[in-house]
């Protein structure tokens, strides 16, 4: 968690919140809700009548700085963990920030020559951050908007994380007489914009097991297509959600826990448990299906845990270097007719009906009491 509290012009900064519209909801909580009017400035009603404005000269630095909390020892500004790009916006004073009256001065993401985003920078240089404003905008006064956007847990919109604040300042000496495209805020993000970027993986096991064990054998694995530079994880995002999953047209009738899994890699380019903020994060499901026709394999599984090792290609990955090629971690995917050795007996229960002969599904993931089939904030200590 994170807030601005401090801000002026060109390295110097006034006393704590001169010049910050007030954030009391929330203090350094982060929003999580995209269409909440609170994403202007962390607060959804506010007046700047009795808020001091910061002169900056048009062309100069506007000087901003965050902290954790006052007086924080161990973690002054955020935690390291939050990675993400730095957004500034601006909008004319007397729009209080409302419809389409921002436009984006500044923004910052992953710089890949020195493996950091730009939260990592911020929390480098103790908080601080200088944006400059633009020359050729009319002098007058606006609202500026600072936001760190926290990508720990992404995935979808409620799982982002944004800090928005907002400075009152007045600025002099402009040479511009209009203002660039406005945009509304709320509105400029949506849920469903790519945050998790990575594969999807399927598995099956017999429900008899509960998951335990070595019975866990892959159906379906997608990755990235480095040819048209699309992760799965993409083609999940523009189909809203769905995806067919094929079911081994040669498997034994009976019940079965269908596993999904996406494994994001936006932190992957450090190991977990080295780096206990950082590493691989698993986003696993699981659904209880009941197999009807007249196959008769039985694959062989593995464990999960135990499928992956965090020093895997697949799992230990730099995202961010430019690589075109991925290695999709576990087992091979079992082709229907390649045999298998039967892994456990399987007693039928009531579940939701799939034949092997039309043996396509349309996954919907559910939950399960197997520890193969759940996550803690998308990320496994075992693999």
């Amino acid at each position: 968690h994170t807030t601005l509290f401090y801000a002026g012009a060109n390295g110097k900064v006034n006393d704590r919140g001169v010049c910050i519209v007030p954030s009391p909801k929330y203090g350094n909580a982060p929003v999580l809700d995209l269409d909440s009017e609170d994403m202007r400035c962390r607060n959804d009603d506010f007046s700047t009548d009795n808020i001091e404005k910061c002169p900056v000269a048009a062309g100069t630095n506007l000087t901003v700085v965050w902290r954790h909390i006052h007086n924080s020892v161990k973690l002054k500004v955020m935690s390291s963990s939050h990675n993400g790009p730095c957004i500034i916006m601006m909008a004319p004073l007397e729009s209080n920030g409302k419809g389409d009256a921002w436009f984006k001065i500044y923004e910052e993401g992953y710089d890949a020559s020195i493996k950091k985003w730009c939260t990592n920078k911020v929390i480098d240089d103790d908080g601080y951050l200088d944006v400059r404003i633009p020359e050729n905008i009319p002098s007058g006064n606006y609202l500026v908007r600072t936001e760190l956007f926290a990508l720990p847990q992404p995935g979808t919109g409620l799982n982002s994380q944004h800090y928005p604040n907002c400075v009152v300042i007045s600025v002099t000496g402009g040479k511009g007489t209009e203002l660039p495209k406005l945009y509304s805020i709320p509105g400029i993000y949506k849920f469903g914009d790519p945050g998790v970027i990575g594969p999807i993986l399927t598995y099956m096991a017999p429900l008899a097991s509960n998951g335990e064990g070595n019975v866990w054998f892959k159906i379906y694995e997608d990755g990235y297509d480095g040819d048209n530079d699309v992760w799965a994880v993409d083609k999940i995002v523009k189909a809203k959600g769905y995806w067919d999953v094929t079911i081994p047209s040669d498997l034994a009738p009976g019940d079965y826990l269908l596993r999904g899994e996406v494994i994001a890699l936006h932190e992957a380019d450090r190991i977990y448990g080295t780096d206990d903020s950082a590493g691989a994060q698993y986003y696993p499901g699981c659904a209880r299906i009941h197999v009807t026709g007249t196959g008769t394999a039985q694959p062989t599984g593995v464990a999960i845990p135990g499928a992956y090792k965090k020093d895997d290609p697949g799992i230990h990955y730099n995202l961010w270097d430019g690589l075109k090629t991925y290695t999709i971690p576990g087992p091979p995917v079992y082709v229907p007719g390649s045999g298998g050795g039967n892994v456990t007996n399987i007693v039928a229960t009531n579940s939701s009906v799939i034949n092997a002969a039309t043996p396509t599904i349309s996954s919907t993931i559910g939950s399960s009491q197997s520890s193969s089939c759940l996550s803690k904030h998308g990320k496994k200590k075992k693999i």
